[in-house]
């Protein structure tokens, strides 16, 4: 019975998306602009953002550490390097974090009874994937004047955005529902996100791992998402058949997951609140 309600949970939502789509996009314009809301350059911020942080990172990492990654590497590879690993964990960390409050920001669109409350979380991963794709060119025309070369891997990359998106979402769904029956989670939440990014390989390589603890990178999958960004943009291979496979087997399962359990909880939402 319960695989029976998740088949349903999985299949319901696409059709929410697809008959609410214009209050979906209207949802994901206005997070958009509401971050700039007054300012003069609007949207154009999410290109200078990410142009500022990849230029500190190289004045940083390049002029003052002069961190390097190998000795035939140069200094300005090294940011290139911890910027690619940066994009898609602030697109993930992004859409996860925000995730904590959204059932408790709408509490007049929860006591809807109409209203189809999986826009929420769906908003919030469109709108960081948006914004990811902006510091994306960011990281593609300085890997072209950097690297000198872009590969056919980079076809790739809509589907590592896809899974990516797909593994924040199912966080998303699980954290919105879970805080509003248990508020401490929010703070678990920031602890969780800040401790996942120092325990992935993003401002250094997995190399530094001790060899006997190396499967523990392996073992998280943002590791293995962010390995996989980097042998796409930087390296211009594709990633190993493994990597794709195991990070898919955890987006699905998360999704999956993180649905079910929202579907299973919304109905309580009104009652709390």
């Amino acid at each position: 019975m319960l695989f029976n309600e998740s088949i349903r949970a999985v299949v319901r939502l696409p059709r929410e998306i697809i008959s609410h789509r214009e209050l979906l996009l209207g949802f994901v314009s206005r997070d958009l602009t509401s971050k700039y809301k007054g300012t003069f350059m609007g949207l154009f911020w999410n290109v200078i953002n990410p142009l500022v942080m990849l230029a500190l990172y190289t004045f940083v990492f390049s002029v003052i550490l002069k961190v390097k990654l190998g000795p035939e590497a140069t200094t300005g590879n090294f940011a290139l390097y911890l910027f690619c690993g940066m994009v898609p964990w602030l697109a993930f960390s992004d859409t996860v974090g925000r995730s904590t409050g959204l059932i408790m920001n709408h509490q007049n669109l929860v006591k809807k009874v109409v209203f189809p409350l999986e826009i929420l979380p769906c908003y919030v991963a469109i709108s960081s994937l948006v914004t990811e794709c902006m510091s994306l060119a960011v990281l593609l025309v300085a890997a072209l004047f950097m690297v000198k070369h872009l590969s056919i891997s980079l076809l790739l990359l809509p589907v590592l955005l896809i899974l990516q998106a797909l593994f924040a979402l199912g966080f998303a769904f699980f954290f919105s529902s879970i805080c509003v029956f248990f508020r401490d989670v929010t703070h678990f939440v920031s602890l969780m996100l800040l401790t996942w990014m120092f325990a992935t390989p993003i401002m250094y390589p997995e190399t530094l791992f001790p060899e006997r603890i190396r499967f523990l990178v392996w073992i998280n999958p943002i590791a293995i998402l962010v390995s996989m960004f980097r042998d796409v943009i930087l390296e211009g291979v594709m990633p190993e058949l493994w990597k794709l496979g195991v990070f898919t087997a955890w987006a699905l399962v998360m999704f999956y997951s993180g649905l079910f359990f929202f579907e299973k909880t919304k109905r309580e939402f009104a009652d709390v609140i």
